[in-house]
């Protein structure tokens, strides 16, 4: 849908549609929000899509979308995928050993 209202400019339903994503936004949807993404420079879509890669790096990577997907969006996501795991791990409190 997101392609629709870019491509006829309807900016309502595409500002509607974005607000949603973020929200809604799963392994299940994840290859067509990739593409709308990186063809759109969506870049809050772009780190989402790095988040959701890294969680779910083993589902995704060996999806059979994933080979389907342009080359420089493959190696894009990985990339954001590396950046979520970086900003993940600066977060993390390390584990204290009470032993």
């Amino acid at each position: 849908m997101l392609r629709f209202y870019d491509k006829y400019d309807i900016q309502a339903a595409i500002q509607k549609l974005e607000t949603w994503l973020p929200q809604n936004f799963t392994t299940e949807n994840f290859f067509p929000i990739v593409k709308y993404a990186w063809q759109n420079s969506k870049e809050s879509l772009q780190a989402m899509s790095g988040k959701i890669f890294y969680e779910n790096a083993k589902d995704l990577a060996c999806h059979r979308d994933f080979g389907k997907l342009e080359p420089e969006f493959i190696t894009a996501v990985v990339r954001a995928g590396i950046v979520a795991r970086s900003e993940a791990e600066r977060y993390m409190l390390p584990k204290l050993d009470l032993t």
